[in-house]
């Protein structure tokens, strides 16, 4: 049997409940220039400057990576709309990511 535990850290300060709430994602190489480090964290070691250069060549076909903005994105959103509809309760929604800054070990 699988058990799930939940944890929830709350603060009451001066009234006001404070809820932290974090967005996970695998993260992304957002420029052509994070690549090298962004497949070297995702396969855990050095990489060929061929993928590396394959990975660059297709971040620049599209422009660039727009899923660290996105996710920035929908955490402000998430943020505003929990604090919109709440009462004597705190919101803030961060975005961590695993293999990209900002690291979820950073925004903790």
């Amino acid at each position: 049997m699988r058990r799930q535990f939940w944890h929830c850290a709350v603060c009451r300060d001066y009234g006001t409940l404070r809820v932290g709430v974090l967005l996970l994602t695998f993260g992304t190489a957002d420029t052509g220039a994070d690549v090298p480090a962004y497949l070297a964290h995702v396969r855990g070691g050095p990489v060929s400057p061929e993928l590396i250069a394959e990975f660059q060549r297709r971040l620049e076909c599209i422009g660039g990576s727009p899923l660290t903005r996105i996710t920035h994105e929908q955490a402000d959103c998430l943020q505003r709309t929990l604090n919109e509809s709440a009462k004597e309760v705190s919101y803030s929604v961060r975005a961590g990511m695993l293999h990209a800054p900002p690291f979820i070990r950073d925004v903790l």
